[in-house]
């Protein structure tokens, strides 16, 4: 079940972003949607600080 968050990213970062997405997208490659990325990074991050097991 998805949740909405609203948050707000520095313009690199958005910019990045749809970089990554639209780039994975042309390659057929996971994860291909901003959703996608943001939650795997997201994930990540809080994994590795121990607030995700």
């Amino acid at each position: 079940m998805l949740v909405p968050v609203t948050i707000r990213l520095p313009r690199r970062t958005a910019q990045a972003l749809r970089r990554a997405h639209l780039e994975q997208r042309l390659k057929d490659a996971k994860p291909d949607t901003q959703q996608e990325i943001a939650e795997e990074a997201l994930a990540d991050w809080l994994a590795k600080y121990g607030y995700l097991d």
